[in-house]
């Protein structure tokens, strides 16, 4: 995870950044790694522990982070905490995808609709390729997910990018990440 920060925050650096983190072990990825940072500011989106990282956020005196924002995605995405569009140069979805059913639609609405032009999308987990999951753990974790909740599991990076494209993202790269994850970044499309 760390190195994953540390990639986002050198892209972030060239910009007064406004970041999006949602689905992130409960945020505390963004407090840590924004410590001491200056230009760079996180909005941490949770829907369950908001109470939480609020207190984290005030144990640890940052003050580039900001509240955290409870957002539904199965709302409409003009209903989400009052965000505005065009508002976000990044949006950054961690290890949430293969855990989201009837709201994945609408997420990649909100996203194209939030997102700047040219601003990017960063999601991060492990996903099907071509409708193969590897290796064995992945298999296992998407089996899981799946009982647990048959609309799980999984999602294919093909779904995800004809979804993207849908709302005016493109998949710009995947980048191969260790313990078997990916990084799909996609980048909102100008006008």
């Amino acid at each position: 995870m760390k190195t994953l920060w540390q990639a986002l925050l050198r892209v972030a650096a060239a910009a007064d950044a406004f970041v999006s983190n949602g689905g992130s072990r409960a945020g505390f990825g963004g407090v840590f790694s924004l410590r001491g940072k200056r230009k760079e500011r996180l909005e941490p989106v949770e829907w369950r522990r908001c109470k939480f990282i609020s207190a984290y956020i005030q144990a640890t005196k940052v003050t580039n982070v900001r509240e955290p924002l409870a957002i539904d995605v199965t709302q409409p995405w003009d209903q989400w905490a009052g965000l505005s569009q065009g508002c976000c140069d990044f949006i950054i979805i961690i290890n949430l995808l293969h855990m989201t059913d009837q709201g994945l639609e609408g997420m990649f609405k909100g996203i194209g609709q939030l997102l700047k032009p040219g601003g990017i999308c960063l999601a991060y987990g492990p996903f099907a390729v071509n409708g193969i999951i590897l290796p064995e753990c992945n298999v296992q974790l998407d089996n899981m997910l799946q009982a647990r909740n048959p609309e799980w599991g999984l999602r294919d990076v093909e779904e995800l990018r004809q979804l993207a494209n849908t709302n005016a993202l493109r998949l710009e790269r995947m980048l191969e990440m260790p313990e078997y994850t990916k990084c799909l970044i996609f980048r909102r499309r100008e006008l």
